[in-house]
């Protein structure tokens, strides 16, 4: 395991402790034995998901503190090593469904080995797993897959269009599913598609509320298509529920993958505690919000890297001073930090604070109105923060009685 050291409330630092739960429990005792202060040190390696809770807080002047090394992660995501991945055999039915010459560089990993279910996973909407390869975010199966858009044809009744001619959709579709902006170029969607019928190029789709609105799928509408492997291209991946293998088609650089699968909800949860700071990780793979803090107070997240999150970076809600500061969060499905605090009828401050920040390739997976921070409520603070590369908004604010300074 890796080595952890604990140090103050008089427990001995030769002695190293082997991980983060380990730390957490004997902080705990150390604060029962009337510690003043506890900090946690976390040499490099990976460490399983923290949740912080009432036990573990600190008081005023007697800061609980957990600093990481260079190369500490908490993680949410479980490692496939490169050994795991394997041609797909000439047995496998997938094998003929690939895209031209994607045989060759497309690699098949057993999640069922690991103990890991594929259904689960994706919770029935594979657009949220969130996988990594060679430290470069994998995005799922796709068409086009070159920054191109589909649109759509003429409606066929209240759920159904005729599609692209051109488009690679078998009569088998199982798994299809759509990403576009069906209605408003303002609300995008992702829908799963219910059938296919490839006589006549004409999909049946669960409609949402837009497209309820209209009656219909309106014509020439952009989207593209997910979740079928004859979409993979390079960089991409698909997961079959029905075998359980994960496919990944490599870059050139990469033949043989090594990759980490978000299999958590969140890597930090901090709940109902106070004064606690943590400092110095990487934050990372997480199926939901990779960081949550919520309904506590004087909490400080400084100097992280957080990354790699299917619906946020970190999501702060309720409680007051919460310090998010000199951090970079990158690689999020939706927003990378989300701030609610205070109270509006009371006009009460919530005083959080998101300064010096760099907010960067988010919303990858939820387009629209997942900004790179974005604040409700009453009396918050951002300031000195770079944001960019995504494709809506930067700052979204629903506050009163706040600062955004550049």
């Amino acid at each position: 395991g890796t080595d952890l050291s604990l140090l103050g409330g008089g427990w001995d630092p030769r002695r190293p402790l082997r991980s983060l739960g380990a730390a957490q429990r004997a902080a705990r005792v150390a604060l029962g034995n009337g510690a003043r202060g506890v900090t946690v040190r976390a040499a490099a390696g990976r460490y399983a998901p923290l949740s912080l809770g009432a036990h573990d807080s600190g008081g005023d002047g007697a800061e609980v503190r957990y600093e990481g090394a260079s190369g500490a992660v908490i993680s949410a995501g479980a490692t496939l090593p490169a050994s795991g991945f394997h041609p797909a055999p000439p047995t496998d039915p997938i094998s003929g469904r690939l895209p031209a010459g994607a045989q060759a560089t497309t690699r098949r990993f057993d999640l069922g080995a690991m103990g890991i279910s594929a259904s689960e996973l994706s919770s029935g909407d594979p657009t949220g797993v969130v996988l990594t390869c060679d430290g470069a975010t994998v995005s799922l199966a796709s068409w086009p897959s070159n920054g191109s858009w589909a649109h759509t044809g003429a409606p066929v009744g209240a759920s159904g269009f005729v599609y692209p001619a051109d488009a690679p959709i078998p009569a088998a579709a199982d798994g299809l599913w759509l990403a576009g902006y069906f209605v408003y170029d303002w609300a995008d969607s992702r829908i799963p598609v219910e059938r296919v019928v490839a006589s006549n190029r004409t999909l049946f789709a669960t409609t949402q509320r837009y497209v309820k609105s209209t009656g219909h799928f309106i014509p020439d509408a952009r989207f593209r298509f997910l979740n079928l492997p004859e979409f993979l291209g390079a960089g991409q991946f698909w997961l079959s529920n029905t075998t359980g293998h994960l496919y990944v088609r490599t870059q050139a650089a990469h033949p043989q993958p090594s990759c980490t699968l978000a299999v958590g909800r969140t890597a930090l949860q901090v709940a109902n505690t106070s004064h606690i700071s943590i400092s110095g990780f990487t934050l990372e793979s997480a199926q939901s919000d990779v960081a949550t803090i919520s309904d506590s107070h004087f909490i400080r997240v400084r100097n992280c890297t957080v990354r790699d999150g299917g619906v946020s970076g970190i999501a702060v809600s309720g409680g007051s001073h919460v310090e998010i500061s000199d951090v970079e969060v990158s690689a999020i499905g939706g927003t990378g930090i989300s701030v609610i605090g205070g109270d509006r009828p009371t006009l009460t401050r919530g005083n959080h604070s998101v300064s010096n920040c760099t907010v960067h390739d988010f919303a990858k997976v939820l387009w629209c109105y997942h900004p790179g921070i974005e604040m409700e409520g009453v009396g918050n603070v951002t300031s000195g923060n770079e944001i960019y590369n995504a494709p809506h908004q930067g700052i979204r604010k629903m506050v009163m009685l706040s600062r955004f300074v550049a």
